[in-house]
């Protein structure tokens, strides 16, 4: 990817400090609140970032993709559905690996003409968030220095706290020692905020505000360099059709292997579990086997697809279809296994999360056999990220107690 240089000019720094403050100050007041660890340690902290950027790319003065702001709207879908149903502990730690990719989508999409979802995608990403994290940093200096010289307002108010907060603490010591309905008013609402006079309080307030500011100022940097990046072609590579035609043979051959393995092991014990096997580990075998192949298959299918220089002649676009017909006759295989595990001992969080994912699976695969027979354009990297955004969604949505339970008591009938 490929950068312009830009000159960051003052008044965009004074916006980008103040901004930040406010954030990095808002989260450490939210994180030292008693409520639910999940609001206030990711939703609320996660908010308040999406919005510092949406108004620092609001004040950039430059023409905005508003319908972009779809993107912010899946990702507080993706959040608040918090507040909407029980969310199982599973998808709290994934929203929050997902929630900063969507980010980073929503931030490009809105400022970025060269922006669009492709294979280089996590470069993208990694601008946003690692990319500059500490270079970013020598910005601090010159940030201050424009508040100094182009805000008198600002200089006034940050005088008058200093005044105000000394006598606003003496007051409150008198008030307090002079009434103590007043004392246990005051002490209420310390314990709302969690604080307590102490070393150890100081310090992870003072570690909060600065590890949040530090973060927000630096990716706010990164926002105002990278809106003219220029995305670099994808880069191609030439294989002969000997060295293609070698590996393509032997891994069909391994899969009919397993086919052939799979059929004599059915007929022996036609549609039971194999008389060596239990039910868990039948069909625990089957997900992580498809976990494995198949990221080995889109590997394959993906490279002779994309990175390659020459278009597959029939008898690899032959070897390339029966590789997908392998693999969805393994995605159905494990549907098989889950489904005598699933009907054995009932439906749980993470066996309806399988059978969504191996779904997703099998729409993959579909695709790729419109896209070997020229009936879908070059880059299909779009179709695969909305397929995965709706799975997601119905992940969220689907794979919670209460959902779980009412099935397996339509299953137990």
């Amino acid at each position: 990817m490929k950068e312009e240089n830009y000159i960051i000019n003052n008044k965009f720094l004074k916006i980008v400090l103040i901004t930040t403050f406010v954030s990095s100050l808002l989260i450490t007041i939210i994180t030292r609140l008693k409520m639910d660890e999940y609001i206030k340690y990711a939703i609320l902290p996660i908010t308040i970032i999406i919005l510092a950027y949406t108004f620092i790319i609001n004040n950039l003065n430059i023409k905005i993709n508003k319908k972009k702001y779809l993107y912010l709207l899946l990702i507080f879908i993706i959040l608040y559905s918090y507040f909407i149903i029980p969310l199982a502990e599973v998808n709290k730690y994934l929203n929050v690996i997902v929630v900063p990719i969507l980010t980073s989508i929503y931030v490009f999409s809105l400022i970025n003409p060269n922006f669009k979802i492709g294979l280089n995608i996590y470069r993208w990403f990694v601008k946003l968030i690692p990319g500059y994290l500490f270079s970013n940093f020598e910005f601090i200096g010159p940030s201050f220095k424009s508040i100094k010289s182009n805000n008198k307002n600002l200089k006034e108010i940050i005088k008058g706290l200093i005044i105000a907060i000394p006598i606003i603490i003496i007051l409150l010591l008198l008030l307090t020692k002079a009434d103590a309905y007043f004392n246990n008013f005051i002490n209420n609402i310390f314990k709302i905020f969690n604080f307590n006079i102490s070393i150890n309080s100081i310090y992870q307030i003072g570690v909060t505000i600065v590890l949040s500011f530090l973060f927000i100022f630096s990716t706010c940097i990164n926002i105002y360099q990278t809106q003219k990046t220029k995305e670099l072609a994808t880069k191609k590579v030439s294989v002969s059709n000997t060295i293609t035609y070698m590996l393509l043979v032997l891994v069909n051959l391994v899969y009919l292997l397993f086919l052939i393995s799979e059929i004599s092991k059915l007929t022996t014990n036609f549609l039971n579990v194999p008389v060596e096997y239990t039910h868990a580990n039948y069909a625990r075998e089957g997900f992580f086997e498809l976990l494995g192949v198949s990221s080995i298959n889109f590997a394959i299918l993906i490279f002779y697809q994309n990175f390659t220089d020459t278009k597959p002649n029939k008898w690899i676009k032959y070897l390339l279809l029966t590789i997908i017909f392998f693999s969805i006759f393994i995605v159905f295989n494990s549907y098989y296994r889950m489904g005598l595990y699933i009907f054995e001992y009932g439906f749980t969080i993470l066996r309806l999360q399988v059978i969504l994912f191996l779904t997703m699976e099998l729409i993959f695969f579909i695709i790729l056999i419109f896209k070997l027979n020229n009936k879908l354009k070059k880059d299909n990297t779009l179709k695969y990220f909305i397929i995965m955004l709706v799975t997601y969604l119905l992940n969220i949505y689907l794979c919670n107690e209460l959902l779980i339970n009412f099935i397996n008591s339509l299953i137990n009938k």
